[in-house]
């Protein structure tokens, strides 16, 4: 992804287990829970640094919550929920947060967490979104005519969902935000990126409006009969899961009628 490869990563970490939130664990559990979570930190923060041209020095510190399902990182401070169905996948988003840095635009920041999580896939599958690409997921969203215009995603002060909203706008907006960050990268490069992620600006020469039509014809054309199973499948299994995601009325293709 970088012009010129990346020396290997200064990184510090600092990793503890917060109390549980709901079991209490036996000692060892907790020192278990702890050397999972550093030792994944370490190896994924390498590989997240050497695919974005990152090389620190940081210190990141992790924090991890057994039994939430709530993950947060401010500046290099990570907490995460230890779930056992989510720990892998916040852990793998939220050290991006923690080693990218800020952004001026949250549509920036999750967008490249999820870039990141889309291209490397460090937590295997445990989100079935990534059996599609945000690119693919992205052009369902224009064809079943639930895309929100890149002015309007820009505008946003925050990606995350509001009891009005709920979450399965937001995860259709994480989604088109990564597809977004992932057509920056591979149009511009990364060194000509980070400007972009650091004050939340477009190309030069871009308004969103044209930039939205050069990004939406590099999603790759019409989606496929198999790719609208793929994410009925995705969203059933989420929901068996008892995780967030799509609502059920929000998982299928669009009405005959309305393609």
């Amino acid at each position: 992804m970088s012009s010129q490869p990346a020396p290997e990563a200064d990184i510090r970490w600092r990793v503890c287990c917060a109390p549980a939130e709901t079991t209490p664990l036996t000692a060892a559990e907790s020192a278990r829970l702890r050397r999972f979570v550093e030792q994944r930190s370490q190896a994924w923060g390498r590989r997240i640094c050497e695919f974005l041209g990152l090389s620190g020095p940081y210190e990141v510190s992790v924090v991890v919550r057994p039994g939430s399902d709530m993950s947060v990182t401010r500046d290099r401070h990570v907490e995460v929920g230890a779930t056992a169905e989510t720990v892998s996948a916040a852990l793998a988003h939220e050290l991006v947060h923690a080693l990218a840095g800020p952004s001026a635009s949250p549509v920036f920041r999750e967008g490249l967490a999820v870039f990141v999580d889309s291209r490397l896939r460090l937590a295997g599958d445990v989100w079935p979104f990534y059996d599609l690409t945000p690119h693919r997921w992205t052009q369902m969203f224009v064809e079943d005519a639930t895309f929100e215009p890149l002015a309007t995603l820009l505008a946003r002060r925050r990606i995350e969902p509001t009891p009005e909203e709920g979450i399965s706008l937001a995860t259709r907006l994480y989604l088109e935000a990564g597809s977004l960050v992932g057509f920056l990268v591979d149009d511009n490069g990364l060194d000509a990126f980070w400007p972009m992620y650091r004050s939340a600006t477009l190309p030069a020469g871009f308004d969103a409006e044209p930039l939205q039509r050069v990004w939406l014809r590099q999603l790759g054309g019409a989606v496929t009969a198999d790719e609208w199973r793929r994410r009925e499948a995705a969203a059933a299994r989420l929901v068996d899961d008892g995780r967030h995601g799509f609502s059920p009325a929000g998982a299928g293709r669009p009405r005959s009628e309305d393609r």
